[in-house]
């Protein structure tokens, strides 16, 4: 009784093993899913610092609306100039402080 190799591991040309054109797709699928995934946490983790920044700014105005929309001004001027997240709290608690009618 003779063994049988299976057909992908017999040997092609040159001795080499024939490409199966399977393990690309596969590859590719495996690629495409992880850049999703990252891209996906990279702009969930964009967004999340966005609202706790915002959630900030809304609690140092409490429940006055006139202080709130000036808080949601200074937080946008404060991401328009790039200001680190370390200094954003206090700055913020200091442009709060500074309100005034």
């Amino acid at each position: 009784m003779a063994f049988i190799q299976p057909a992908y591991s017999q040997r092609g040309q040159a001795g080499r093993l024939p490409i199966r054109p399977r393990i690309t797709m596969d590859y590719f699928i495996v690629v495409v899913a992880t850049l999703a995934g990252l891209g996906f946490h990279a702009w969930l983790y964009v967004r999340m610092r966005r609202w706790m920044d915002r959630d900030l700014a809304l609690s140092l105005a409490g429940g006055d609306p006139h202080k709130q929309a000036y808080m949601l001004q200074r937080l946008q001027h404060a991401r328009q100039s790039k200001m680190g997240r370390k200094a954003l709290a206090q700055w913020l608690a200091q442009e709060a402080a500074a309100y005034s009618r």
